[in-house]
């Protein structure tokens, strides 16, 4: 079979999540200084991982900051007792079907190869990054739903479908391509000489009160992902968006107050589904931001575009803006889905941010797992048979499953009636979504939140390469290590209530933190529980559900436990991650044995549309004076394992003395 593959812009995709994700358990976990764990796309399967076992934690740390004594149960409930008292929910109730009674909003916190390395005369060249991907110009096809209704409240996975944001470039003066002489060999094949070092990066950052302090965190250690992002040849920056939203889509309308509950947007709006998806730009005139209608950050061509100073220190002060005061109901995944894809919510103008040639990166910051569920909310409100759990707990007992078996089963069951801990290595989120409509108000055989595996599948829709040009990462609750992973439990079991107004309920069963900070552990737990409210603020339940989104992405996902001690390390990794993406330097070793080459320079014009060149570049002779010409070398710093580094000699070619930004060279080989 003919094939081709070219290096093209790609997508990265970082959460920051405190939940432990357990959808992949047999690959390893990520530590602040461990590489990525690769699984499936809906966590089910085993995860492959590439990471070492021997990395370890950094041991810097972020100064104590001062926990309220009610730190953790700031995650129950934001409502004082005075205003729940008019709280009275429209959603009846599961069993009787009758209005609830009054209770608290939820609050999250509830040829031949040169031996020698690279010459001093050759230009290194970005090389396609997978032989197996087959080049494809046509357009592409639709193949998700999203809405067509104009209101979120009609928002539903139906038919209606969702056309891919971009495309791959066109090639003007196309020829039929060459096969190998037994048509095994792959043919042709592109390395973009004058790489697109352009990067769209979406910040997800959870912002119920639990995460106060993982939020300071992020903020100290952001500044070490923009340094990795670095070319570390000169220190410059890629061309670069930055952009920021929060995990509240609220409850549907299930509370009608609360954090959970109505609320007035900044163009004075009201909404049901909290901040909709929409990019944060709180206090931005004060954090350096100079467009007053900016909504994200750019900087282009070595210039801040819309800010002054430097663009990390801009984005910790957006990140700290944003606060603790959203629905503890954390939709993490849709987030994403309402910022960039979803029609009718509002955002039309954000996915202007989205450049069809540049890399998409998604960061998640997070320490629960998802509970998306819009825009079918039945599963919230008050109901009288769950007042004896957190109101979250909901979100994992539906949809998860420890040994193959759904948590629904008793135990805990649901409504929760019994303790229950489980390794937590066989643990994953459900797969079997409840299709719409489904009244999920009240049991269900199916999980009641959004398939994880088809809102990944949403995400790949914006870019018409994803397996190239997407990139995502998790900050969010998981083991530190593979030891931790070995020996973590998924627990389920009572809490001193938070709402001591509650005398009915002294104790609520709850999710215990599959992880903890390790310079916050539990020292001081309560005498009926054993639970540690203080060292859980600083620990993570798991995120399962965010663990297998990130799993979805293969090779392309990293995950890193929020419960390391800083954050520097996965800044680092993450910064570094996307640099390569987008400097990618490595060929398939099989390349080597296309000994009968014709390499021709594909040129942007002003559409962007690729323009053959007419003349060859060849195979550079030993002296190089058939330049411009390209060769191979091994280079294993560069290129471990057997890849080899293309380099390209500088020369003119058809009358082009400087290549366009954007020019690939197309090799056509047998």
């Amino acid at each position: 079979m003919s094939k081709s593959f070219s290096v093209v812009g790609a997508a990265l995709l970082i959460f920051v999540a405190g939940g432990c994700n357990h959808s992949s358990h047999a690959g390893k976990t990520m530590s602040d200084a461990s590489d990525v764990s690769q699984g499936n796309t809906d966590g089910m399967a085993d995860a492959q991982a590439d990471g070492s076992a021997d990395d370890k934690a950094d041991s810097s740390t972020v100064a104590d900051l001062a926990v309220a004594s009610d730190t953790w149960s700031a995650k129950f409930d934001v409502v004082s007792p005075a205003d729940r008292v008019d709280v009275v929910s429209t959603q009846p109730d599961g069993t009787t079907g009758a209005a609830e009674v009054p209770s608290p909003s939820p609050d999250s916190a509830s040829p031949g190869v040169d031996s020698a390395g690279p010459d001093e005369n050759m230009v290194q060249v970005d090389a396609a990054a997978d032989a197996d991907e087959q080049m494809d110009s046509s357009p592409d096809v639709p193949i998700v739903v999203s809405p067509d209704d104009a209101a979120p409240d009609a928002y539903r996975d139906t038919t209606a479908p969702i056309i891919k944001k971009d495309t791959a470039p066109a090639i003007v003066d196309a020829t039929a391509l060459d096969s190998s002489a037994d048509g095994a060999l792959p043919s042709p094949f592109q390395l973009a000489v004058a790489p697109n070092r352009m990067l769209d990066l979406i910040f997800m950052i959870d912002n119920s009160p639990s995460m106060a302090l993982k939020q300071a965190k992020l903020k100290a250690q952001f500044p070490k992902l923009i340094d990795g992002l670095k070319d570390p040849s000169d220190g410059t920056l890629p061309d670069l968006r930055v952009a920021l939203i929060d995990s509240d889509l609220g409850s549907g309308g299930a509370y009608s107050s609360g954090a959970c509950g109505p609320k007035t947007l900044p163009d004075s709006t009201s909404s049901n589904y909290g901040d909709l998806g929409r990019f944060q730009m709180i206090g931005a005139q004060a954090c350096g931001v100079t467009d007053a209608t900016a909504q994200w950050l750019e900087h282009s061509k070595g210039q801040a575009v819309n800010y002054t100073g430097d663009i990390g220190t801009v984005f910790s002060c957006l990140a700290g803006n944003l606060g603790t005061l959203g629905c503890g109901l954390e939709h993490q995944l849709q987030a994403f889905e309402f910022a960039l894809v979803a029609d009718g919510v509002g955002n039309t103008t954000q996915h202007q941010m989205l450049r069809p040639s540049a890399y998409l990166g998604l960061v998640m910051l997070s320490d629960e797992d998802d509970c998306s569920a819009a825009t079918n909310d039945g599963l919230f409100g008050d109901k009288s048979d769950l007042r004896g759990e957190a109101a979250s707990l909901r979100c994992g007992t539906r949809a998860h499953a420890c040994g193959g078996v759904n948590l629904t089963e008793t135990p805990p069951g649901f409504p929760t009636t019994a303790s229950f801990s489980a390794p937590f290595s066989t643990c994953a989120p459900r797969t079997d979504a409840c299709p719409d409509p489904t009244d999920t108000s009240v049991p269900t055989t199916c999980s009641p939140l959004r398939s994880v595996g088809a809102l990944a599948s949403k995400i790949k829709t914006l870019k018409s390469k994803p397996d190239e040009q997407i990139f995502v990462a998790g900050i969010f609750g998981w083991p530190l290590s593979d030891a931790d992973m070995a020996n973590a439990t998924y627990k389920i079991a009572p809490i001193p209530n938070p709402n001591t107004a509650d005398t009915a309920h002294p104790t609520v069963y709850d999710a215990w933190p599959v992880c903890y900070d390790p310079n916050h552990l539990p020292t001081n737990p309560d005498a009926t529980t054993g639970f540690d409210a203080t060292a859980a603020s600083w620990g993570a339940t798991g995120g399962l559900r965010i663990g297998a989104f990130v799993d979805a992405f293969g090779d392309n996902g990293l995950k890193f436990s929020i419960c390391q001690p800083d954050f520097s390390a996965a800044m680092t990794k993450i910064g570094s991650a996307l640099s390569k993406k987008m400097q990618n330097l490595c060929l398939p070793a099989i390349y080597a044995q296309l000994t009968t080459c014709t390499a021709n320079y594909l040129i942007p014009d002003a559409s962007g549309t690729l323009v053959r060149q007419p003349t060859p570049v060849p195979k550079c002779n030993a002296e190089q004076s058939n330049a411009p010409c390209y060769a191979l070398a091994t280079n294993p710093s560069t290129c471990p394992g057997a890849a080899y580094l293309v380099q390209l000699s500088q020369g003119i070619d058809a009358g082009v003395s400087t290549l366009p930004y954007g020019t690939m060279l197309e090799f056509r080989c047998q």
